[in-house]
């Protein structure tokens, strides 16, 4: 993946700030030690320990549950024209 396709996502109307966050720190592998950790923590709560972590950190879940559990994948690569 390239600058360029990340600012393609970054720039997009599409997404959402928590989706860009999602991809900027995952996909890209562009967070720090505690986005790592966080992402890992939200990775695997369940359902209860889920909506703890979205009271803290909305943002974050929201786009985590957009890739996992959503169409986010094949949005963002259409967005940056590449499979991500």
């Amino acid at each position: 993946m390239t600058r360029e396709a990340l600012d393609k996502l970054m720039e997009s109307k599409e997404l959402t700030d928590g989706e860009k966050i999602y991809i900027k720190d995952c996909q890209f592998h562009l967070g720090g030690s505690f986005s790592n950790a966080l992402f890992e923590a939200i990775a695997r709560a369940d359902n209860e320990n889920l909506n703890k972590l979205a009271s803290g950190f909305p943002q974050e879940v929201q786009g985590f549950l957009a890739w996992a559990r959503g169409n986010l994948h094949a949005r963002a690569s259409k967005i940056a024209g590449c499979d991500l």
